[in-house]
């Protein structure tokens, strides 16, 4: 289950050349979607009429001949990837396969925990919790300064927290 690199020609779609590298004679996508730079597709099996789920992760490198890497992974292995969306979830056929249903559970559970940003007032105090682990209180800011969109002033203080790494987010 290593990385296989290839040389693609710019601009890259990432979506576009993992759905060329499925669509075959013996599997179709039936549903699919790029969740930052991972592929999560529901896949029929032409011969069976299963549908199971594939998890693609991607990577550009653009100062190399073979600028596209991937690494493909079958909700069969149990892959510690949970950002799969319901829709394909809902999409898929039902499986015996113990490591899958932990995987489709879990995707289940990560998306429950999503942060819908925008139901949460400007001013709101929340304690957040970052990719680290990291526990941090912060204030929903309005737009100012370098910020186009709200932002993330951390209490007490002049920092603030990039969106981007705030895993869960609780108003208290």
């Amino acid at each position: 289950m290593g990385w296989t690199y290839q040389h693609e020609i710019a601009p890259i779609d990432r979506r576009k050349i993992c759905r060329r590298e499925i669509n075959t004679d013996k599997y179709e996508v039936v549903k699919d979607a790029m969740v930052g730079s991972t592929w999560y597709a529901a896949i029929r099996n032409k011969e069976t009429g299963e549908i199971h789920a594939n998890i693609v992760l991607t990577k550009i490198d653009r100062g190399d001949y073979c600028n596209f890497g991937m690494k493909w992974m079958d909700e069969n292995c149990g892959p510690f990837h949970y950002g799969c969306p319901g829709g394909i979830l809902d999409s898929l056929s039902p499986t015996d396969n113990e490591y899958a249903q932990e995987w489709r559970e879990n995707c289940r559970r990560e998306a429950k925990k999503k942060i819908d940003w925008r139901k949460i007032p400007v001013g709101a105090k929340l304690r957040v919790t970052l990719i680290g682990g990291e526990e941090r209180t912060v204030i929903k800011m309005s737009p100012a300064y370098q910020f186009k969109t709200w932002w993330l002033l951390v209490d007490g203080s002049n920092s603030y927290i990039p969106k981007s790494r705030v895993k869960y987010a609780e108003v208290i």
